[in-house]
């Protein structure tokens, strides 16, 4: 190698090299279920929660516990959206107990 080759290759070297910064990430959930008031109306129950971790999503998101229906859910992360209907174990699991294991892998697809 000349000398040149070898200025070349150590500035190189020192060069730092930069990451490419990751856009941080955002979770939006909204969860949906129907009931029936005493009268027999029908009432939709919706609840909303944002976060920057899966964890962080779950724990803000008050829902009511012993729900025993068909729960629509819809989960964004970034740009990409997600829409699932949840069994209502599934749903008590992922929403009311908040098990982060679970919620992954029910929404693997995001």
């Amino acid at each position: 190698m000349t000398n040149t080759d070898t200025k070349k290759v150590e500035e190189a070297k020192e060069a730092p090299v930069e990451a490419p910064k990751k856009k941080a990430e955002s979770f939006s959930i909204v969860a949906k279920f129907k009931s029936r008031d005493e009268d027999g109306n029908t009432i939709v129950n919706s609840f909303e929660s944002k976060g920057a971790t899966v964890k962080e999503l779950l724990a803000e998101l008050d829902f009511p516990k012993g729900v025993n229906c068909l729960v629509q859910v819809s989960v964004q992360r970034n740009d990409h959206k997600l829409e699932k209907s949840l069994a209502p174990h599934k749903a008590r699991k992922v929403l009311e107990f908040k098990d982060v294991t679970e919620f992954e892998n029910v929404f693997r697809g995001l």
